[in-house]
């Protein structure tokens, strides 16, 4: 996309809250499109995505477990099942993970929360909030 001017100075260890567009239909793991249309809707969110990013200030972060937590706010009163919704936002967690300056691997994705319906538009609410303590699980606990 571009270089952001101005924030080359990484965060870590503070929170993040910022708003996305809702994900379009087209990027439902259930919606069987050719890959041409496909790729085309995953083009035109990761650009919308970065172009809030930017709007909204969102600063790097130099942490190595980040938790990504997302509200989604649909655009209608359907009844949305949570992990197509998480299918739908690969291409917004790609595109925070390059706007951010991490690999998207940093990422523990916390249980989605689909909250009431913002018409006509909706949104997705993501808190970026990076681990207090990263403590490796080795050996067995009793």
């Amino acid at each position: 996309m571009g270089i952001r001017c101005g924030m080359t100075e990484r965060m870590i260890g503070k929170v993040q809250s910022f708003s996305l567009p809702f994900p379009p239909k087209e990027l439902s793991p259930n919606a069987r499109l050719h890959w041409s249309k496909v790729a085309k809707a995953k083009k035109a969110y990761r650009s919308d995505a970065w172009i809030s990013m930017l709007a909204q200030k969102v600063r790097t972060m130099g942490d190595s477990i980040i938790g990504l937590e997302c509200t989604f706010y649909p655009p209608a009163n359907y009844r949305y099942d949570d992990d197509n919704l998480i299918g739908r936002m690969k291409a917004g967690r790609d595109q925070i993970a390059l706007y951010i300056g991490v690999d998207d691997n940093v990422f523990r994705q916390a249980e989605p929360v689909i909250a009431a319906s913002e018409p006509p538009f909706g949104r997705v609410q993501v808190i970026l909030r990076p681990a207090l303590v990263n403590v490796p699980l080795l050996g067995r606990i009793s």
